[in-house]
């Protein structure tokens, strides 16, 4: 905290233009302890009871207000180092923090009972004098007073324990309502503005931040979760739900600590209040992103999503970053087509074109627009959410009878499952949007018409994985071994060849009895003894040290792409790891051809994932099935990708740049170009974005290094 407090001094007298007469009427060195805060500001527990704007929204009797008003005089007194305050230190003013609030529970149950009481008069039943039954005078259907009467009583009980568990206890940890009780029990009801920067922090290592590193077991971080989710489902019911145990949409366990900074930040504003986070990219194209997209598009007002494709915000984070800038959220769902989404994507360095004019013209546009500087593209919310939305072929639970329980036909109804916003509003060039176009009634989506499957995990690659040498020594017979891609650099050329390959996969799939007297068996005993057997993948198997034997598929994408468009052909079907994808579909050929032209590297740079900060993409299976690929088996399409394979498998595979001037490369683009009618500025202009996606992913990487 003194380090966080030093830095916004810092701030004040170095960084700060302020005029003199500032300067003679406002202390240098203001006192920031109430302005920092030190625990969790996420989970807001106090005696197992979540306190998160537990008081809900109330009106304050005079007394608490005049109390509230004076606690303000007060704090601004401590800011100021006023030399004559009514609290006299900062226990005191703890104190009365804490006391305010432990009476505004109180007046808060009081109301409760005082309403439960008129629920039940409206319920209750008596007779007139003719002996006529009454029931209780209300305007509401019985049904209605009801449950809110359950409602209540829920509230009560609530108010009660947080009351229970703050009266129980002398230190107070922190809890937003309680350290700013000013702020959300005054006329705003929270605070103007929310910015930050959350800490990057992957699921995995998600853990209670009040406890130490060596406290944090595998037990506790799961606790931890548990909590965080619950926080966030009991913020906002009207999306998640009112039962937080059975919710209408979960938060991925694979979410990354900043989303649900996301939700509690969102939480802090007052109803005019502005909303600017700086984070990882992630959020807007994976699958753990779509909550978080469907909440704002339905409940926010997405104002603009900056990215600035020039240089990388921060050294020290292995991550991409964009600036979300976002107004306060409704309560309910608000009319989508009335809010206007902004993705921006800057082409220099922030600090050569931020100006006031810049951003003003921003907010006007209403197209997609581009200038050397600077590219937007505007989407009304309406739009973003249907463009997201699908029908599971699989799935039945969303399907809706239209006449009756067990009668009539099932209309499935469209749910919202996420969409690559950073690749297609942030990335895309305007040439993505043409092939797309033009692509209609030609082009399909991957997912649709084959099938993707990642290469084998083995659990333990230094056991399965084996060098020529590595065999020698341990003289494992050649039955029990079976050549693997085990990465994408071992293939230099487009055709996967054996003598490439580094490894040989130890592949065994007996008892083994079976196996008495061989040397597999004393290597798979001696994997036991270094414990392989005991790691996750696998002890799930009947033979643990088993690998697949298949026909593996003859279409190969890497999850993680450099500066080369690497599709293999594996026509000898040797075994896959799990760096790389099985693709199988209706047409071998088709398919490799319509993964390897030079327009793909469009859709992989604009779907895969650019959070990475070494400059790295990486596709997983979700994303792969979202590629465009042609979906017409025909024979002059095939023979036109089997000639050009076969001139490429030739020679080695360059970058993208270095392919896009070679013809045995235009005689592999050509087949698309000519099935979707491009014109020469249209084809040059694919070479132009295709070199550009890649160079400016790489090229944002090495920016911190320059």
């Amino acid at each position: 905290m003194d380090v966080a407090e030093l830095r916004l001094w810092l701030q004040l007298v170095v960084e700060t233009e302020l005029k003199p007469a500032e300067l003679k009427l406002n202390p240098l060195l203001p006192n920031l302890t109430f302005k920092i805060r030190r625990g969790d500001s996420l989970v807001q527990e106090l005696g197992g009871i979540n306190m998160a704007h537990i008081k809900g929204q109330q009106t304050l009797s005079p007394a608490l207000k005049g109390r509230l008003t004076r606690l303000k005089g007060e704090k601004l007194k401590f800011y100021n180092n006023d030399f004559d305050p009514e609290f006299k230190n900062l226990n005191v003013i703890e104190r009365e923090e804490r006391e305010i609030f432990l009476d505004i529970l109180k007046e808060r149950k009081h109301t409760l009972e005082n309403r439960l009481k008129e629920r039940k008069r409206a319920l209750a039943t008596d007779t007139d004098l003719l002996g006529v039954t009454v029931i209780g005078f209300d305007s509401k259907p019985h049904t209605d007073v009801e449950a809110e009467a359950v409602d209540i009583e829920a509230d009560i009980l609530r108010t009660k324990k947080a009351l229970n568990a703050l009266s129980g206890t002398k230190e107070c940890p922190f809890v937003w309502d309680i350290a700013f009780v000013e702020i959300f029990t005054g006329e705003r009801a929270g605070f103007d503005i929310v910015i930050g920067n959350p800490p990057y922090v992957r699921h995995e290592q998600i853990a209670d931040p009040m406890l130490d590193r060596e406290e944090s077991a595998p037990e506790s971080k799961t606790v931890y979760k548990g909590k965080l989710i619950q926080s966030v489902y009991r913020l906002w019911p009207s999306f998640f739900g009112v039962d937080s145990e059975k919710p209408k949409h979960k938060i991925a366990e694979k979410s990354d600590l900043y989303i649900y900074f996301y939700f509690h930040g969102m939480a802090l504003l007052n109803n005019k209040g502005s909303f600017c986070f700086i984070t990882s990219n992630s959020w807007l194209d994976v699958d753990y992103g779509k909550d978080l997209q469907q909440f704002l598009l339905e409940y926010g007002h997405i104002k603009m999503v900056i990215d600035n494709q020039a240089k990388r915000s921060f050294s020290s984070a292995d991550v991409n970053t964009v600036i979300t800038l976002l107004a306060a959220p409704e309560k309910r769902v608000v009319p989508l087509h009335t809010k206007m989404a902004r993705f921006v994507m800057f082409k220099v360095p922030f600090e050569q074109v931020i100006t006031h004019d810049v951003f003003t013209f921003i907010e006007a546009v209403k197209d997609r627009y581009s200038n050397p500087a600077y590219r937007v593209c505007p989407l009304d919310q309406k739009t973003l959410f249907e463009k997201g939305c699908d029908i599971p072929e699989d799935d039945e639970s969303h399907a809706i009878p239209t006449r009756g329980k067990s009668q009539g036909p099932l209309i499935k109804v469209a749910r919202y499952i996420g969409n690559k916003w950073g690749g297609k509003y942030l990335r895309a060039p305007d040439i993505y949007w043409t092939i797309l176009d033009k692509g209609k009634g030609k082009l399909v989506r991957l997912g649709d018409i084959a099938e993707v499957r990642r290469g084998f995990t083995t659990g333990a690659n230094e056991f399965f994985y084996l060098t020529n040498e590595e065999i020698q020594e341990w003289g494992i017979e050649a039955e029990f071994l079976k050549p693997v891609i085990v990465s994408p650099r071992e293939c230099a050329s487009v055709e996967v060849v054996l003598k490439d390959l580094k490894y040989k996969a130890f592949c065994c799939n007996l008892n083994m009895k079976e196996i008495k007297g061989t040397a597999a068996l004393e290597y798979i005993k001696w994997g036991e003894k270094q414990s392989f057997d005991c790691r996750p993948s696998c002890r799930n198997r009947s033979l643990w040290y088993s690998f697949p034997e298949k026909e593996w598929a003859k279409v190969l994408w890497p999850m993680i792409h450099n500066d080369r468009l690497s599709v293999f052909w594996n026509k000898k079907r040797v075994a896959v790891d799990h760096n790389l994808f099985e693709i199988y579909g209706f047409d071998d050929d088709v398919l490799w051809g319509s993964l390897a032209w030079t327009g793909q590297v469009l859709f992989r740079e604009l779907h895969g994932r650019a959070n990475l900060g070494q400059g790295a993409l990486k596709t997983e299976g979700i994303d792969i099935k979202t590629l465009c690929i042609i979906g017409l088996g025909d024979k002059k399409i095939r023979e036109g990708f089997k000639s050009s394979r076969s001139a490429l498998s030739e020679r080695n595979i360059g970058n993208v740049k270095d392919e896009s001037a070679k013809n045995d490369r235009h005689l592999l683009d050509s087949v698309v170009f000519d099935l979707l009618s491009f014109s020469k500025g249209e084809r040059e202009a694919i070479y132009e974005a295709a070199i550009e996606l890649v160079e400016s992913r790489l090229k944002k990487a090495d920016s911190l290094n320059a």
